[in-house]
């Protein structure tokens, strides 16, 4: 596959989400967003839905997609610098290293519910995401390539949301905490 246009600039994009009162999470984004330079910012009350589907366009009908999703035992320099290096070798315009926060109400629940493990606050996710078959090869080697090098700093478990048709019964075990 061949990289179109000029020279790529990679993006770093910050998503927050705050289900409570609207006071507490602004003062929860400024805290978070006051020591970085940013270059555009929305901030926008939205249903937990629309939130749930901020995303979806990113893959239509028909694209091509591969999901190797782990969580971090923790946020350490080493795994950021890693992470960072994988999504310099994206090789789709597609393709992306997410980041997501799950935090909040859903770790302070007794019950079982579809994450992996207690206090779970965050899943890596690298997306693999391309139009034909004759980039298959070069995509899903590098969406495996990057989680095969950042394993090293997973829990081991996984988040539901995001397990594939192929991953079998194993890894959806490994979403729910015994």
């Amino acid at each position: 596959m061949a990289r179109q246009g000029g020279p790529r600039q990679a993006v770093i994009i910050t998503l927050f989400c705050h289900s409570g009162r609207v006071e507490d999470g602004v003062k929860g984004l400024l805290h978070n967003s006051s020591h970085q330079q940013l270059y555009g910012d929305v901030l926008q009350r939205r249903s937990y839905t629309s939130q749930q589907s901020l995303l979806d366009a990113t893959q239509p009908k028909g694209r091509r997609i591969l999901l190797e999703v782990r969580i971090p035992s923790s946020i350490r320099q080493e795994f950021a610098r890693e992470s960072v290096e994988h999504a310099g070798r994206i090789v789709s315009p597609h393709s992306a290293v997410i980041l997501f926060p799950i935090d909040g109400a859903l770790n302070r629940l007794r019950q079982a519910t579809p994450r992996s493990k207690p206090r779970c606050r965050r899943v890596i996710n690298f997306t693999a995401a391309w139009e034909t078959a004759d980039d298959d090869k070069l995509n899903i080697e590098w969406a495996r390539a990057a989680w095969r090098d950042i394993r090293r700093f997973s829990t081991g478990g996984t988040y539901v949301n995001f397990l594939t048709e192929e991953e079998g019964d194993v890894r959806i075990q490994a979403a729910y905490p015994r």
